[in-house]
């Protein structure tokens, strides 16, 4: 984000960080990754020396919605989900950090969009654990808050919200 970009959240959100309970990693996998996206995470993995990784970076991926998504395993998880001893972790943000991830995948669970006045908006899906747990932890009623860095704000709108027009 540029300096001067508004950023507001919701108050019981603004601090949310991942608990990494991986559950957007399950299946049915949905995030969108088109052919650009995916050369894109490929060349973040390689200046981060994880060559091996990039190559496994679907190019050809499944239609879900009429959409091209990440591949998913046999399972229907994330072909990029490790499964480990210690706990599952994403091999593609391990390798190559939060900038190498596809924009569903850094931004979720947020909904980033861009309003017509310029402000960014963040509404999160609680579908997340972790967001569902901070709002049922907050009893106050609804309010934005603004984020305290917004220059330094990773995650891209997804959309932008048109103005309606009232007849």
């Amino acid at each position: 984000m540029t300096t001067g970009v508004t950023v507001r959240v919701p108050r019981a959100l603004a601090a949310y960080a991942c608990e990494r309970s991986l559950r957007c990693c399950q299946r049915p996998v949905r995030a969108p990754c088109d052919d650009g996206e995916a050369a894109r995470i490929a060349e973040a993995l390689v200046a981060r020396g994880a060559d091996a990784l990039a190559a496994t970076v679907p190019r050809r991926r499944e239609l879900i919605d009429g959409g091209p998504v990440f591949a998913q395993g046999d399972d229907g998880a994330c072909c990029h989900l490790v499964r480990e001893e210690a706990g599952a972790a994403c091999a593609i943000h391990a390798a190559g950090g939060l900038g190498a991830l596809a924009a569903a995948c850094r931004n979720f669970p947020r909904w980033v969009a861009r309003a017509p006045d310029g402000v960014v908006e963040v509404a999160f899906a609680l579908t997340c654990p972790t967001a569902a747990r901070l709002v049922c932890e907050d009893a106050r009623p609804f309010a934005w808050v603004e984020v305290a860095d917004a220059a330094a704000w990773p995650y891209a709108p997804t959309r932008a919200r048109r103005r309606r027009r009232w007849r």
